[in-house]
């Protein structure tokens, strides 16, 4: 007998709220402003959690081929081509968010872009420059907010991001996860009052919901 998998319908509204967003995380990112940033004086925050194994310097010369994650990173140099030779052939449309650090600027957001960006053989990156390092909740925030513009960008990965935001609220603001109302989960990514309780609703789901997202059943 062939076991029959479980299905979870989750509402296509959970993916709106872009515009929204964007103004929701500029109340939190201090001042900003753009401008042309060399890539040799960007690096990656150390406090930054990364979605990618790959450095940056791996990009500029090289995997090492006795590297116990070659194929890892193999791999996501491939996945960074077509965002590379869309980078080559219209420029970035979205710059990425940096803040001072020294002499050099640390990545806060958009590091497939940046990666992207070596892979073509840029020499520099726009940028959105904070002036100052953005706090733990302000710095989910804004990578919220640029998250939301990929379109690949899966439903667990989303929900990550919200979670990240939801606890960082909730230990600035001594409060308990759970009690975190939807209008106050509203107000922090910028989406309607129903996309947050539905967010919410699925963050707080049965174990069997939460690893079906995460294996995108």
């Amino acid at each position: 007998m062939v076991k029959k998998r479980k299905s979870f319908s989750i509402n296509k509204s959970l993916s709106k709220g872009l515009e929204e967003t964007m103004h929701a995380a500029e109340g939190y990112s201090g001042e900003l402003f753009v401008d042309v940033v060399p890539l040799e004086r960007l690096e990656l925050d150390p406090e930054n959690p990364r979605e990618l194994s790959i450095s940056m310097d791996e990009i500029r010369r090289g995997i090492d081929s006795e590297d116990a994650q070659l194929k890892r990173k193999q791999s996501e140099l491939e996945s960074l081509s077509s965002l590379s030779k869309s980078i080559s052939n219209q420029g970035l449309i979205n710059p990425v968010v940096v803040y001072k650090n020294g002499d050099n600027y640390r990545l806060v957001a958009g590091e497939r872009r940046t990666l992207a960006s070596l892979v073509a053989g840029k020499k520099s990156i726009q940028a959105r420059i904070l002036d100052s390092k953005p706090n733990t909740l302000n710095r989910f925030i804004l990578q919220w907010a640029e998250n939301i513009e990929r379109e690949d960008l899966s439903l667990w990965e989303r929900l990550s991001n919200i979670k990240s935001i939801v606890s960082a609220y909730a230990k600035t603001h001594e409060k308990v996860v759970t009690r975190i109302t939807a209008a106050e989960l509203s107000d922090l990514i910028g989406i309607s009052s129903s996309q947050a309780a539905q967010y919410k609703v699925v963050l707080q789901g049965s174990d069997d919901l939460i690893l079906a997202i995460q294996e995108d059943v």
